[in-house]
């Protein structure tokens, strides 16, 4: 892992703080099928050492750069962290397949999450529904 002030690199993946919103991108490392709950739990830990304890901030998970990343596990893992819920206000993924888009609304469907959440296959989309929620929520966007 490599940390510097604004940004952490795992194995499968980067975070960064960027218009007031964790920014995250996760790949697929060489030899394995997907991100799978041990993966995923090294992120929680991670951003969990990287934020400010007072910070409620959007995050925006981007998974155009590869198919299918998240096992089902290791999804429900990130969505339901109790580490990751003292910082969300709210989360948005964007994704470049319909199964991705599928997946992830059928996530957001069947888990009880702590934050308003959205998939979107456009950037700007999402952040637009992010500013458009801080707007209603008087949250920092």
């Amino acid at each position: 892992m490599t940390v510097s002030k604004n940004q952490i690199e795992l194995k499968t993946g980067t975070h960064w703080i960027e218009d007031s919103c964790v920014h995250s991108a996760f790949f697929i490392p060489n030899g394995c099928p997907m991100i799978d709950s041990r993966m995923i739990r090294e992120h929680i830990e991670a951003l969990d050492h990287f934020l400010d304890d007072n910070l409620r901030i959007p995050f925006l998970i981007d998974l155009t750069s590869s198919e299918s990343v998240f096992s089902f596990d290791a999804l429900k893992t990130w969505g339901q962290s109790n580490k990751l819920n003292a910082y969300r206000s709210a989360e948005v993924y964007v994704v470049d397949t319909l199964a991705d888009l599928i997946f992830l609304k059928q996530h957001i469907r069947l888990n009880k999450l702590d934050y308003p959440a959205r998939v979107f296959q456009s950037i700007i989309k999402a952040k637009d529904w992010l500013r458009k929620l801080g707007n209603n929520h008087h949250s920092p966007i």
